[in-house]
Parts: C-alpha cells; sequence; structure tokens
C-alpha cells in the first residue's frame, strides 16, 4: 500500500537572505516554539506549498519566495511554490522530470491529483465544467490550525467555494463512503456511455447501408427483353463487361490509396510548416536576446529563480552560433517542404488523370445499363455480398452493445451498493468507534457523539469544543488508517495560543499522543510546551527559541542552489 509521506520542508528568504530546513520522520515529529517564533507559519507552509489558501502572517508572506515541500507516495516527488506558480517533479534514480510547471491553479491540481491517484470528479459551480480534486479539498481533515481550527472542523482552508458541493463530496470522500471506488466506477460508467453511444452509431451506418443497398437492387425476371440503346449490346459479352467494372474497381482502389498517400503528405507539409514557423520565432528571439544581450550589464539574472549569468563576449558569440544553426536548419525544412509540395503536386495530377478515365468508363457502363441485365447481375451479386456482411458486421454490434449494457448495470448496482444504508453504517459506526475511544482518552461526555455526513457536530459542545474537535480529527484520521487508505497517512496539528496557559487542557490535547504514537501513521505536532514524548523512538524534535528568528542564514546558499537545480529543466 502507498503512503503519503512528507520529509522535507525548505522555505527560502531571497529579501532576507536566509531558510530554514525541517524534516520529517516517518512517526511523531515535534516543532516546539512559543507565540512568533515561527512555529505556525512552517506548519501552515507545509499545505500552502501544496497549493492550499490559509490566513499567514503578513510579515511572512512578505519575506518567503519559495517554498518547497517534498514527499514520498510510491515514488519521490517535490513541489516549489513561489506565489500563484507550482513546479512539481519526481524524482527518478539521480535525475528528476518536472511533471509540471504553470501558474494556473487548476492545470497543476490535475496534474497532482493524478500523482495521488486521486479520481475524485468536483464541479465548477459558475460554469458547471467538470473539475479535478485540489489539496485544500483532499487534506481538509489533515490539518489543525492554531486559529480557527479549534473552534470549527475542517475550515483552515480558504477559496474552496468555486466548488460545487464541496462540503459534503469530500467529507463522503474523505471517509471512505464515496472513495475512490465509487468515483472509479462513476468515470467507467462515463466511458461506457460513451463506448455504447459510438456503437449506436456504427449500428445505425450498417442499418442504414443495408437499407440503402436493398432498395437499389433490381430482381429481374428470366424473360425481361433488352430494350435498343444507342450503344449495341450484342457487341459486349458478359467478360467485357466485368473487365469494365474492374477497370473502374481498380482506379478507385488507386484513388483511395492516393489519397491515403496525399494526406499523409499534407499532414508532413504542416508539421513542417509549423517547425518552420517555430525556427523562425526562435531565430527571432534570438536575435532579440542577442540585442538585449550587447545592450546589457555584465550579468543577467533569472526572473524566475535568481540566477546570474554571465553576459561577455563569448555568450554573445555562442547566441550567434545558434542563429546561425537554426537558419541552417531552416534551409534544410525548406527543402523539405520543396520535395513534398512536388510530390503532392504530382499525385493531384494522378488523381485527376483518374477521375476522368473513371468518368469514361462509367459513361460506356451507364449507355450499356440501359438495356442490360448484365451489369445489373454483376452488380446485384457485389452489393449482396455487401449486404451479408453488414448483417454480420451488425449483430457484432449488437453482441457488443448488450455486453456493454451490461457492464453499465454492473457498474451501476457496485455504486448502489457502495452508496448502501448498510455501508453508509459500516462508516459511521467505524468512526464512532473511534470518537468512542477518543472521547474517554480526552474524558469528553459520550453524549456528544453525533455525526453527519460522517463530520462530528459541534453544536451545544460548550467549553468541551477544542477537545471535541481534537477527537474527532484523531477518530477519522485512525478511521482511514485502519482503511488502509494510505493518501491520508499524514495529520498536522498545531495547538491552540489560548490553551497554552492552561496546563490541564494542554495535557489533555497531549493525552492523544500515546495513542497516535501507537499508529502507523505519520504526526507533525506543533507545541509551545514539551509533550513528554520528545524522548520516544521515531520521534524527531525542533525548537524554536528566539521570536521572529525562524528563519537562518547557515544553510541559504545551499538552499539556493537545490533550489536553482530544480528550475535548470
Amino acid at each position: 500500500m502507498k503512503k503519503l509521506l512528507l520529509r522535507k520542508l525548505i522555505v527560502i528568504s531571497q529579501i532576507e537572505q536566509a531558510s530554514k530546513e525541517i524534516e520529517f520522520g516517518d512517526g511523531l515529529n515535534i516543532i516546539i516554539g512559543q507565540n512568533k517564533t515561527g512555529k505556525s507559519s512552517l506548519i501552515k507552509s507545509i499545505f500552502y506549498a501544496l497549493g492550499s489558501e490559509l490566513k499567514l502572517e503578513t510579515e511572512w508572506k512578505k519575506i518567503i519566495n519559495y517554498y518547497i515541500l517534498f514527499f514520498n507516495y510510491g515514488d519521490e516527488y517535490c513541489v516549489i511554490r513561489q506565489g500563484k506558480s507550482f513546479r512539481l517533479l519526481k524524482f527518478t534514480d539521480n535525475d528528476y522530470d518536472v511533471i509540471v510547471d504553470t501558474d494556473k491553479f487548476g492545470v497543476y491540481s490535475t496534474e497532482l491529483m493524478k500523482v495521488l491517484e486521486v479520481s475524485m470528479i468536483c464541479t465548477n459551480k459558475s460554469t458547471g465544467d467538470e473539475i479535478s480534486a485540489t489539496a485544500p479539498l483532499i487534506f481538509r481533515f489533515q490539518y489543525i490550525d492554531q486559529d480557527k481550527g479549534w473552534n470549527d472542523i475542517a475550515t483552515s482552508f480558504e477559496k474552496l467555494g468555486y466548488i460545487k458541493d464541496w462540503k459534503p463530496n469530500s467529507n463522503k470522500y474523505i471517509s471512505g463512503y464515496m472513495g475512490e471506488e465509487y468515483y472509479f466506477n462513476r468515470r467507467k460508467i462515463d466511458l461506457l456511455k460513451s463506448e455504447l453511444e459510438a456503437l449506436k452509431a456504427k449500428k445505425n451506418s450498417y442499418n442504414e447501408l443495408i437499407s440503402s443497398l436493398e432498395s437499389n437492387i433490381e430482381v429481374k425476371g428470366s424473360n425481361n427483353k433488352l430494350t435498343n440503346n444507342t450503344y449495341d449490346i450484342a457487341n459486349y459479352t458478359n467478360i467485357q463487361v466485368k473487365e469494365l467494372l474492374d477497370s473502374l474497381s481498380r482506379i478507385r482502389k488507386e484513388n483511395i490509396q492516393l489519397d491515403k498517400n496525399l494526406e499523409r503528405l499534407k499532414n508532413n507539409r504542416y508539421s513542417l510548416n509549423l517547425n518552420i514557423s517555430f525556427i523562425k520565432n526562435m531565430i527571432e528571439e534570438m536575435n532579440s536576446d542577442y540585442d538585449f544581450a550587447v545592450n546589457a550589464d555584465e550579468e543577467i539574472i533569472c526572473p524566475f529563480c535568481g540566477m546570474q549569468a554571465e553576459n561577455d563576449l563569448i555568450h554573445r558569440v555562442e547566441i550567434i552560433k545558434d542563429i546561425q544553426q537554426g537558419s541552417e536548419l531552416l534551409g534544410v525544412y525548406r527543402q523539405d517542404l520543396k520535395i513534398i509540395e512536388d510530390k503532392i503536386q504530382q499525385i493531384t495530377s494522378q488523381i485527376k488523370q483518374n477521375n476522368r478515365a473513371s468518368k469514361i468508363i462509367s459513361l460506356n457502363i451507364s449507355h450499356i445499363e440501359e438495356s442490360s441485365t448484365i451489369i445489373d447481375n454483376f452488380k446485384n451479386e457485389g452489393k449482396r455480398e455487401v449486404i451479408n456482411e453488414a448483417y454480420n458486421q451488425r449483430e457484432l454490434v449488437d453482441e457488443e452493445i448488450e455486453n456493454k449494457v451490461v457492464s453499465i448495470d454492473k457498474k451501476k448496482d457496485k455504486i448502489k451498493s457502495l452508496q448502501s444504508r448498510k455501508r453508509h453504517k459500516e462508516i459511521s459506526d467505524s468512526i464512532r468507534g473511534y470518537l468512542r475511544s477518543t472521547f474517554d482518552t480526552l474524558d469528553i461526555p459520550q453524549q456528544y457523539i453525533k455525526l453527519r455526513d460522517f463530520v462530528q457536530q459541534l453544536g451545544n459542545t460548550g467549553s468541551e469544543l477544542p477537545r471535541v474537535v481534537y477527537a474527532y480529527h484523531t477518530a477519522l484520521f485512525l478511521h482511514n488508517l485502519s482503511q488502509e487508505r494510505g493518501l491520508f497517512n499524514f495529520l498536522v496539528i498545531d495547538t491552540p495560543n489560548q490553551q497554552g496557559q492552561d496546563e490541564k487542557n494542554l495535557n489533555n490535547i497531549h493525552d492523544l499522543t500515546e495513542t497516535l504514537l501507537n499508529s502507523t501513521g505519520q504526526i507533525v505536532l506543533g507545541t509551545e510546551r514539551e509533550t513528554g514524548y520528545e524522548q520516544t523512538d521515531n520521534t524527531i524534535v525542533y525548537k524554536l527559541k528566539e521570536k521572529r528568528k525562524c528563519l537562518t542564514k547557515d544553510k541559504y546558499n545551499e538552499h539556493f542552489e537545490l533550489l536553482k537545480a530544480y528550475c535548470l529543466k
């Protein structure tokens, strides 16, 4: 089973020429820091890097330029966020591939969901278009933030309102009620329906062909007499008529092949024209680059990663060489285009000749048809063969249609079973079971347990509210681990500031740490005080001691060089 594991977070400030790196282990990760030490900003940066919008400190947003998050999900990945730009990488051996590099959130989200194997279908509320799920939608329940996260459940992320029914649908997806199996079957039904429509259209085509051919067949009796016409039928034997039809058939077959060759050549011509246009644009851009370089300083700075490049005579000469190579390649492509144009002209000419020959033969045949049944017999015999083959093909299509209908019905039955009351109760009972345990640990009365759409309701919980929120997030986390849903393998908890002065409440929050330690999941815990679990096995601890001194200069150069390396491709 794949597990989503956070591996490393790096934040970089070019303004302060400072950075911070946090590595995450598979088990418990504790970040200890008082208010204003950067603890919560670092924790929020995990989700901000993935694409979530949430409340970041104004000063933090001003000074941090780059957010880099490494994570594992079967393979190793990295996402680099700069403002609204995202660059998603996949590591292979000692190299990496760029999955997507874009400033369009929807494009990035589509690729990220493919990496995470999320098939959830969402709908844009304004346009009605299908869109992919997003990180803030999927990871709503994986984070309790320091501020409003302790007063409500899964409301830390902003700007989700453009997604229709985002809350109930994501509740059902994350709980597993309408999970991957549900959306897989929905997509399969859509695919099968599309294939079914194509088969129905194919069947209609066969029906039209059969009807057309059958209506054109003229069955003549043996006593039918030939009528007089301009051409003396006696001059034509059965063999001669067959030769005329065979010649016409050969010409038509030749034209079909010529049409295919012509289409291929036209496609090649189109591709060559695109290449020529691309190279011409490239040469123009290089000329612009050369003009820019001539008038620029001795160093040029990349606007994306800030990497400096030399701008001396040698580098300008290299630009000139590139322009010359582009011009040479442009000449080669133009020669190839000339050859293709000549071939297109030859084939077009041949097709015209064939069409003229075909018209002459067809004219002769049409005169003979006026008074002869010989050709009718030949033609009708061919039509009957086509009709028989059409009937056979239609039967095969009917079988395929029947199979598609059966498959669609099975998928619909599967979806019904996934949405059955029995399954709803099974998932609710599982979550309630973990809730009873977490409520007991936190000394919360069981009477407060109330689920709607698999989410704990918070009405009338009074002073128990923060602990009820924590108990539910933990219960849902443990439920998903029990279902081996590796996408939800991590939980991030940032203890609230207002609890910092309340020893009892803070201890209650830490009481669940032992339960989490015994799970197979990954925990990131932000706290103002030590929890008592800092020395346990498989635990990583970071202590932030100075206010507003979270970033340091000791690894800035290393981190910036890493950033430049990941922005080269």
